[in-house]
């Protein structure tokens, strides 16, 4: 198995080349109606600094990126005062 920093460095010569689409939302229950629209399964959660990432996957959405072992093409990161949408990943700071 990989390390973290292994799996890191991995993850990150994967999306180097991706461009993503990504929504904000004032509301959590709109960003998580996304993953219900797209008919994505939720794979993995994860929280850093006051944000939760939910990492999933759907078929009816094109490509994705390997993470953490997981094709992931749909995240979602809800934090206190909203929460943000994309894919395949959310690029930039949330």
């Amino acid at each position: 198995t990989l390390s973290n920093a292994e799996g890191a460095t991995k993850t990150k010569r994967s999306v180097r080349r991706l461009t993503g689409e990504s929504t904000v939302y004032a509301d959590s229950e709109k960003a998580f109606s996304q993953a219900e629209k797209y008919g994505a399964k939720l794979l993995f959660c994860e929280s850093v600094c006051g944000v939760v990432n939910y990492y999933y996957y759907s078929p009816r959405l094109g490509g994705a990126v390997a993470l953490a072992g997981h094709a992931v093409n749909l995240h979602i990161a809800v934090r206190e005062d909203g929460a943000a949408v994309g894919t395949p990943l959310i690029f930039g700071g949330y």
